[in-house]
């Protein structure tokens, strides 16, 4: 057989030489038993087969095939020896159907036994591999992050080749779906091998960074799962994408940034992915909450002199004017009230702010501290609806 030339005295040509002549010896034993006891083709144990399986290293199907061929062969030349020497001496044809039965029905047994080995082989293999995946994941995401150094020899052996950048999806269930649904297998087809981590209660994926396509067979992997993808970051930096992506799962919950089919993301092409890269100033606030608090209570003080129930109209009038800084007409638009509403709010916020409307880095602050007191507003609405759940 083409596919197992090789060097006798290897430990391949070893092992399969072995395993054929056990395999011959223990024929021949059963078929000496066999002519005192009928039942005595059915004793023997698996150990040629096993020799054989171990010699042809039976890591792809083909090799499986190539074996089974191998053994077919085996059986057929086997039996013309046996037909030649029990026509030179005379045997019976009654004993030699006898024999040639033998020879099949060893053969065939030969051929289950050499694929059940294969098979456990192959499970064996699959379940290792998926343990060193597993402590590959932990090793990723650890922080401060592993050097691609120490990390080399553990992804050969769980057979992962090491990217030069990665993204961190974080998942959340929808509907009760479990992790272990979550496979990397459906996503090579679009070029690339995802890591697939063990935490059931909060699960994430490690992908290779290959570009729009990749991301775009992700979302379609992901449909039933909430799921946020980090920024592409080097390996060292895994988790923190990973801890960025689970910080914009938290905001899309209690609905503090966009959802993902918004016409102003970048991304919307992608309706069922967030992505960091969309919202990163939410990202860049919410990180230090109580200081984001400091900054909202020094810079929006000149609001608590007005009554809770305008408190909100003005906040977001003057948020919007500072993101446009537009004319009251072109404000009433984003806000859909009338410009003369518009103007009215304005002149108001003049007299509160004063000159800080005017000096540029009174009015960046200023926009910092509305978006971070929209934040702290969704967090609050949140826990509220949780405490009365």
């Amino acid at each position: 057989m083409p596919e197992f030339a090789g060097p006798e005295r290897s430990s391949f040509g070893l092992d399969i030489r072995l395993g054929v002549e056990r395999a011959l010896a223990e024929f021949a034993d059963r078929l000496a038993e066999g002519a005192a006891s009928p039942d005595g083709l059915d004793r023997a144990e698996a150990k040629p087969a096993l020799r054989i399986a171990s010699g042809a290293n039976l890591r792809h199907a083909a090799a499986l095939d190539a074996v089974q061929a191998a053994l077919r062969l085996g059986a057929r030349m086997t039996w013309q020896c046996l037909a030649q020497i029990g026509t030179e001496e005379g045997i019976p044809a009654q004993r030699m159907y006898l024999v040639a039965e033998a020879v099949f029905v060893y053969g065939e047994e030969l051929a289950d036994q050499v694929r059940a080995a294969h098979t456990e082989a192959r499970a064996r293999t699959d379940r290792e591999v998926l343990r060193r995946r597993r402590r590959l994941v932990e090793q990723l995401v650890s922080v401060p992050g592993p050097s691609r150094a120490s990390v080399s020899e553990l992804a050969r052996a769980a057979r992962w080749p090491l990217p030069a950048t990665v993204r961190v999806v974080a998942l959340r269930r929808v509907g009760g779906r479990d992790v272990a649904t979550v496979s990397a297998g459906p996503l090579l087809s679009a070029g690339f091998d995802a890591l697939v981590s063990g935490d059931a209660d909060a699960p994430y994926l490690i992908v290779p960074e290959t570009g729009p396509r990749a991301l775009l067979a992700l979302a379609r992997e992901l449909t039933d799962w909430s799921a946020a993808v980090g920024p592409p970051v080097t390996l060292e930096d895994a988790g923190r994408s990973l801890r960025w992506a689970r910080r914009l799962l938290d905001l899309a919950d209690r609905a503090a940034v966009a959802m993902p089919n918004s016409m102003n993301a970048p991304n919307s092409a992608n309706p069922a992915l967030l992505h960091c890269t969309d919202h990163l100033s939410a990202l860049l606030l919410s990180a230090d909450e109580p200081l984001m608090r400091v900054l909202v209570d020094k810079r929006l003080a000149p609001l608590d002199a007005v009554p809770a129930q305008r408190r909100d109209r003005l906040a977001e009038t003057l948020l919007s004017w500072l993101e446009c800084r537009g004319s009251a007409p072109e404000v009433a638009r984003r806000l859909g009230v009338h410009a003369q509403t518009v103007r009215y709010r304005l002149r108001h916020l003049e007299e509160l702010f004063g000159d800080a409307l005017q000096d540029p880095d009174s009015r960046y602050e200023l926009e910092l501290a509305l978006r971070g007191r929209a934040l702290l507003h969704s967090a609050e609405a949140d826990s509220r609806l949780i405490a009365a759940g």
